[in-house]
């Protein structure tokens, strides 16, 4: 079992427990979550229903779509979810591509940018988007990377970077 996996099974396991306890921000966002994906808000919250709010809440459709993508089993074409974009970057401007082929060009062409999925589509970034996303800058781990997280992904380095993501989103925000 990957540490991502790992995380996302921790945080069901807190939304549960918040849930059960009917903690006022966490009821909120799981209604939020439930009415974008079109889920039934259930009567009773179980473990099942919070692994696909977890999944949800960092930018995927349901758990098995986060397993997929985070266990490092997606495959190219894949939707890769929104992971790597939210709330926080979405006043920044991003150059967008549909074909990888266009996105890695642009990305050979300016080395001060970065190439993130985006579902079944790829975006170019700036610094100032991973700071806002509190990813490490590290240049060493980034060039490693060669500054491409599609080309990279499943890798340690991807993972760690993934996780740190994770991270910057805990669930410890539901605190009242």
């Amino acid at each position: 079992m990957n540490v991502l996996i790992n995380e996302l099974k921790t945080r069901a396991r807190l939304w549960l427990t918040l849930l059960q306890s009917d903690n006022a921000n966490a009821r909120k966002r799981a209604q939020v979550l439930c009415r974008q994906h079109r889920w039934d808000i259930p009567d009773g919250w179980q473990l099942r229903h919070c692994l696909n709010l977890a999944a949800a809440d960092i930018g995927f459709s349901h758990w098995e779509h986060a397993r997929h993508v985070l266990s490092g089993q997606a495959k190219a074409g894949d939707d890769m979810g929104d992971f790597w974009h939210g709330p926080e970057v979405a006043g920044l401007s991003n150059l967008w591509y549909a074909t990888y082929a266009d996105a890695d060009k642009q990305l050979q062409a300016d080395p001060h940018l970065y190439l993130l999925p985006y579902r079944r589509q790829f975006m170019l970034v700036s610094t100032h988007y991973l700071e806002a996303l509190q990813l490490n800058l590290d240049a060493g781990l980034w060039h490693g990377l060669q500054r491409n997280l599609t080309l990279a992904y499943a890798s340690p380095a991807w993972q760690a970077l993934a996780l740190q993501r994770l991270q910057t989103s805990r669930v410890g925000r539901f605190a009242q």
